[in-house]
């Protein structure tokens, strides 16, 4: 009855968990495909609603471009011999309501680092033939010359199938939940070998650099009953990483 309601499933409880990661640790497979049937329309629904506010606001904002860079004083977790925070520039245009954003990390799946050779772009202006509407998501992958529209069918319902698949395969594996403590961040200015703050050109503004530390990333976990062990998944993945560590040598 919530999900029909329109209830908001990314909610989370006291403890950080969503109600579909309850569900699924606690085996309620049922509720599980009720909220997973019910999520992809919501969500869709939830960004049509905010869409124009989103272009409005970045038409009106100055065009710019930043690179993003980060790297972390640790890459590894303790007592778990795995990399699993990379380092990355995140490379960002944005001309009128368009957005263009060109990354090599894609995203983690538990402990598993995703790579891809991509561009992300956000086309709040549409394309100039009318072709693409206004508000179009599309991602772009150099290595496959593809360029797929992260939109397309965003607004129907999940199928049976679809819907039996993403529980079994969320059911295989332990949850885990990334985060990022960002209350003892402090951003301090690099400053060149004659104790001068850097400068450098974005484009045609001439920028100060800066450092942002004591930023702290932490994982959560949970134990799903009758799914992979640590030791499990973590084996599962050994031909992932190598695909990854060939991928950073590029």
């Amino acid at each position: 009855m919530l999900m029909l309601a329109g209830e908001d499933w990314s909610l989370q409880n006291e403890q950080g968990w969503s109600a579909l990661q309850e569900a699924i640790c606690n085996r309620e497979e049922r509720i599980a495909k009720i909220i997973v049937w019910h999520y992809q329309p919501l969500a869709w629904a939830k960004w049509c609603r905010k869409l124009p506010r989103l272009i409005g606001t970045m038409r009106r904002m100055r065009d710019f471009y930043m690179e993003i860079s980060f790297h972390f004083d640790s890459s590894v977790i303790p007592f778990i011999s795995r990399r699993i925070a990379p380092s990355d520039t995140y490379k960002i245009w944005k001309r009128h309501a368009n957005l263009r954003a060109d990354m090599t990390l894609a995203g983690f799946d538990g402990f598993r680092i995703q790579r891809s050779d991509q561009r992300v772009l956000f086309l709040g202006d549409g394309s100039v033939d009318g072709k693409v509407p206004p508000g179009s998501l599309c991602m772009v992958s150099h290595k496959d010359k593809e360029v797929m529209n992260a939109l397309n069918g965003a607004g129907a319902p999940a199928t049976e199938a679809e819907v039996q698949q993403a529980v079994i395969s969320m059911s295989q594996t332990n949850i885990f939940r990334p985060g990022i403590d960002v209350t003892q961040a402090v951003l301090l200015p690099q400053m060149t070998w004659r104790r001068r703050e850097k400068m450098e050109m974005m484009g045609s503004w001439k920028a100060k650099v800066y450092d942002m530390h004591n930023v702290v990333a932490t994982i959560k976990s949970r134990r799903v009953p009758g799914a992979m062990t640590d030791d499990e998944f973590f084996n599962s993945s050994n031909v992932n990483e190598a695909e990854s560590e060939e991928f950073d040598v590029y």
